[in-house]
C-alpha cells in the first residue's frame, strides 16, 4: 500500500480504479450519447478543478510564501516548482478547453454559447451566461500559455531564455501579474458557469 501513496501518478490511478465499479450502477440502456456526454462533463470538471486549485495554490499559497523563504533557497523553489505548476496548469487548461467545446458541441449549443446567445436574439440566458464563461476560460487559458508561460521562463532562465538580473525580474512580475488577472477572472468564469447550469 505504501508503493501506490508514494507515487501521485499510482494514486490517481488508484482513483480511477476505484471509479471502474461504480459503473455498475449505470443500466446497460443508458450506455448511450447520454453516458458519453456525462463523460465528457465529468473529464471537464477533473481537468477544471486541476487548473483553478492550481492557479489558485500559486497565487494564494506559493507566490506569497516566496518572500518568507530563506534567500538561497528562492531559486531552487522556483526552479523546481514553477516549470511544473505551469506544466500541470497548461495542459490541464487544454484539457478543460477541449471537453468544454466537446461538451458544448455535444449538448447542442456551441454556437449559440460562442455567439453569448445573439443567434436567439439573446433570448435564452443560459448561452450568453455560458458563452461568456467560456470566453473567459479560453482568455485563460490563451493568456497562461502565450503570456504567463514566456515570462515565467525568462524569469527562470529556462530554455535558453537568459537575460540580466533586471531583465528577469521584469519577466518574474509580468508573469505574476498575468497569474493574477487569471486568479480575478476565475471567480465571474466559475460564478457564470454555474450560473448557467443552475439559475436558467
Amino acid at each position: 500500500m505504501d508503493t501506490i501513496f508514494r507515487s501521485p501518478l499510482r494514486s490517481t490511478l488508484l482513483g480511477l480504479l476505484l471509479v471502474v465499479p461504480l459503473l455498475v450502477f449505470v443500466e446497460p440502456a443508458a450506455w448511450d450519447a447520454a453516458f458519453w456526454r456525462f463523460a465528457v462533463r465529468w473529464l471537464h470538471v477533473l481537468s477544471a478543478i486541476l487548473l483553478i486549485g492550481l492557479l489558485w495554490y500559486a497565487n494564494l499559497m506559493l507566490m506569497p510564501a516566496m518572500p518568507r523563504l530563506p534567500e538561497d533557497s528562492r531559486p531552487a523553489v522556483a526552479k523546481v516548482l514553477g516549470p511544473n505548476l505551469t506544466l500541470w496548469m497548461r495542459w490541464s487548461g487544454l484539457v478543460v478547453a477541449a471537453s468544454g467545446l466537446l461538451l458544448a458541441a455535444l449538448e447542442g449549443y456551441l454556437w449559440q454559447a460562442l455567439v453569448l446567445g445573439a443567434a436567439e436574439g439573446f433570448a435564452v440566458p443560459r448561452h450568453a451566461a455560458i458563452g461568456l464563461g467560456m470566453w473567459l476560460a479560453l482568455f485563460m487559458i490563451a493568456n497562461l500559455w502565450l503570456y504567463v508561460w514566456p515570462h515565467q521562463r525568462r524569469a527562470l532562465g529556462l530554455a535558453g531564455a537568459k537575460g540580466d538580473s533586471d531583465a528577469r525580474a521584469r519577466a518574474a512580475r509580468r508573469a505574476l501579474q498575468g497569474s493574477r488577472l487569471n486568479l480575478a477572472l476565475s471567480l465571474p468564469m466559475i460564478f457564470l458557469m454555474v450560473a448557467a447550469q443552475n439559475l436558467f
